[in-house]
């Protein structure tokens, strides 16, 4: 009879022992449209799939059931950074200790960029300040909020430009950073990032000349000596020749630049040039660093008229 009260009091106290088990037996977060996200434990790692075309969060907020009796630190319901290699600590009643990490999966294809419309004049590769950039490849995001592109200069630092419009295909940037020397194209899509690997130069924006419109909507009847004021032009100050037109002979006729605006010119009648009736300005400019010169000619609403 001893024996058997022995026998049950040893039974309970070894019922009584603080529990040995650390492990978490559920893990689960909320994706960006709300739904639960449910993780697998795997190898002391909290695996959690992150559905493809959601933005990842910086931060999650888990509900976490560990064993009976156990605690884990950060407690459920807990803000933490969600990224590789955050921890959690399981602590089990009888003290043992058990630590776990998240590990990311996310659902998504890697992106492939396949060429970048780069520009390339006198051995220069090269992209100007506010050009438009497409990049063409495959297995892009058609969300934009999940599309970044940056410049990478020779030191490193990167440099984030304007994404304009995504399709599955391409991708179109606006060029811009500081001025000097590139060597990749880093474009992130999903979640996922992409390098395209190219030494080129982020050049000054290229500006050319343009009249849009000219000033004066009536007729005038000029001297030799008369001075025009043309307004109605962008950029109008980079451009070095300028002068009437004759459309019928294909004959330039110069003018005396007596001054240059972005919007236009201030020009004046040489005393050598031949009366007549003039209905067209031509202007040129030169070639730059990057780009080749050229010309433009544009016609008068009202012709100019040039007499004795």
């Amino acid at each position: 009879m001893i024996f058997f009260l022995l026998l049950a009091f040893t039974a309970c106290k070894k019922e009584q022992q603080p529990s040995p088990y650390s492990n978490i037996v559920n893990f689960a977060i909320k994706d960006a449209k709300g739904e639960t996200l449910k993780a697998g434990i795997e190898n002391n790692e909290i695996v959690l799939y992150w559905p493809p075309e959601q933005a990842i969060p910086d931060f999650i907020t888990p509900v976490i059931t560990v064993a009976e009796g156990a605690e884990i630190q950060p407690a459920s319901g807990t803000k933490v950074a969600f990224k590789d290699g955050t921890a959690y600590t399981v602590r089990a009643k009888n003290g043992s200790i058990t630590t776990y990490k998240i590990k990311m999966k996310i659902n998504s294809v890697m992106p492939y960029i396949g060429s970048v419309s780069f520009k390339v004049y006198k051995g220069k590769t090269f992209l100007s300040k506010a050009s438009s950039v497409t990049v063409s490849g495959d297995y892009f995001s058609s969300d934009i909020s999940l599309v970044k592109v940056f410049l990478v200069a020779k030191d490193g630092k990167e440099a984030e430009v304007k994404v304009e419009t995504v399709t599955p295909i391409s991708i179109k940037f606006t060029a811009d950073g500081p001025v000097g020397d590139y060597r990749r194209l880093k474009v992130i899509s999903n979640n996922r990032t992409a390098n395209y690997e190219q030494d080129f130069e982020l050049a000054p924006e290229l500006l050319f000349p343009r009249l849009t419109g000219i000033s004066f909507q009536q007729q005038q009847t000029l001297k030799r000596g008369d001075q025009i004021n043309v307004k109605g032009g962008t950029d109008a100050d980079l451009a070095n020749v300028i002068g009437f037109y004759d459309i019928n002979t294909g004959t330039e006729y110069p003018l005396i630049v007596k001054e240059k605006r972005k919007d236009g010119w201030i020009l004046q009648i040489p005393s050598d040039l031949p009366l007549g009736v003039y209905s067209y300005l031509y202007f040129y400019f030169p070639d730059t660093a990057y780009a080749d010169g050229g010309a433009s000619l544009i016609d008068f609403d009202a012709p100019v008229t040039i007499v004795p």
